[in-house]
């Protein structure tokens, strides 16, 4: 990605850097909607905190947070300013992705450089840089072309941003640089950056709302993202991307529950088991979650999806998240089983996961196999008979992935959905995944 040249990811990006005093930071997001943070260096924000948005909007500041100067933590030069949302604002995208040496990445932030400059907009610079060394909560980047200290002083509290999946996503806060140049005419090109494991820590000691993103604010922030289809008539994709729309909108309207109080009350729940518990905060767990929603409020014929809803359903209709681009059906006897303990017969458990072209059920041998080794006793156990009851249960449930759902109903019916009213496309369309997943009873 040639981030430089990328006019619309670098006006993105631009507006989530904020000027704090003399020097950086980047907006973020909480798990609380109403609280949210500017995260930066200690020593930018150690005297009273003038804090301007990209667009000159002053910023109240509520609270400095930075870890004791004594013991373990003295010397870390992070701090995470408290704020309220602001309508209007936009907040980082915290990235889950690993930090590996040789990683293309940006450091936007308000250089020294270009204080003089009228409105924060000129202020502004990204600065091409590459990974060095990374450890767990610290990395080093090289900035391309190794710039003089004059143009990296200013930098401090600003955010370094990658690539991710197109999208630009905050890896780290850079503090300062490697080794201090002797005058202003010296090349500053190795930055120091905490990765995010400070500021999460840094919350867990003061019990404040982790770090989140925006997202999980409300469904809303992702509606536009759910069911992309590949269909071959984009007049037709358009018709039918505004109809469901439509559908997920009227569900956020009419009450879903948003993500972050999803987060709070079924957590790893919306995990298949062995997931990493950080792939909660996967943008991709939340698109799909949100069409499941919508395939169901079609075939059940319901507008409103409340809590009460969700958990009516629960005992007959999953959906599971996997943040793997591996085959999904590896995680199988892991569905099966939590599907067991949770579930009851004739369930239908839905695997949303990144996977490129998953299949969209077991293998009939490979599902007998799995249900067979569920069922069979411990090998020290008295009675030696399979469990007949889990058979049967466990057999009368459906597992299916949700892009492989979709690609089946819509994108292989793609001429019969055309120049279809909204009536006739909900019709068509609840018909189509009711194959698959029945209705409430």
């Amino acid at each position: 990605m040639n981030f430089s040249q990328d006019t619309t990811a670098l006006q993105c990006v631009n507006q989530y850097a904020v000027k704090v005093n003399g020097g950086s930071g980047v907006l973020v997001s909480s798990l609380h909607p109403d609280v949210a943070y500017v995260l930066t260096a200690r020593h930018v924000a150690e005297k009273k905190q003038v804090v301007e948005s990209y667009d000159g909007l002053k910023i109240k500041v509520k609270k400095c947070l930075t870890f004791p100067d004594r013991g373990k933590t003295k010397g870390l030069d992070c701090a995470i300013l408290v704020i309220d949302p602001v309508e209007g604002l936009n907040y980082a995208p915290v990235t889950t992705s690993a930090i590996r040496p040789g990683m293309p990445c940006w450091m936007i932030g308000y250089p020294e450089s270009r204080a003089q400059m009228v409105g924060n907009a000129k202020q502004i610079k990204n600065q091409d840089c590459t990974v060095g060394s990374a450890e767990s909560h610290k990395f080093i980047i090289n900035a391309t072309n190794g710039p003089q200290k004059i143009y990296i002083n200013g930098f401090s509290g600003a955010g370094v941003f990658i690539d991710s999946n197109g999208r630009l996503e905050l890896l780290g806060i850079e503090y300062g640089v490697d080794e201090a140049p002797i005058d202003y005419n010296e090349q500053a090109g190795r930055l120091v950056c905490y990765t995010m494991n400070h500021f999460i820590q840094l919350l867990a000691d003061k019990k404040l709302p982790p770090l989140a993103p925006d997202y999980l604010g409300c469904f809303s922030r992702i509606s536009n993202l759910i069911f992309n289809l590949n269909f071959i008539n984009n007049t037709t994709l358009a018709e039918v991307q505004v109809y469901l729309n439509r559908i997920s909108q009227n569900l956020i309207d009419n009450g879903l529950p948003k993500p972050f109080q999803m987060v709070e009350k079924y957590g790893s729940h919306l995990l298949i088991p062995s997931t990493d518990p950080g792939a909660i905060m996967d943008r991709n767990l939340w698109v799909g979650l949100l069409e499941f929603y919508v395939i169901c409020s079609a075939i059940d014929s319901v507008q409103c999806l409340a809590s009460e809803y969700i958990e009516d359903s629960a005992k007959t209709r999953r959906f599971l998240y996997h943040n793997s681009s591996q085959s999904w059906l590896a995680k199988l006897r892991e569905i099966l089983d939590f599907a067991n303990q949770t579930m009851s017969s004739h369930g239908v458990v839905v695997v949303g996961s990144p996977e490129g072209n998953p299949l969209i059920e077991p293998d009939e041998i490979h599902l007998s196999d799995i249900i067979t080794d569920i069922a069979s006793p411990n090998p020290v156990a008295q009675k030696q008979e399979i469990d007949a009851h889990t058979v049967s249960k466990l057999e009368s449930l459906s597992v299916h992935h949700l892009t492989a759902l979709n690609s089946k109903c819509l994108v292989k019916n793609e001429y019969r959905l055309r120049g279809k009213s909204q009536i006739e496309f909900v019709k068509l369309f609840k018909e189509y995944y009711g194959e698959f997943i029945k209705g409430r009873p």
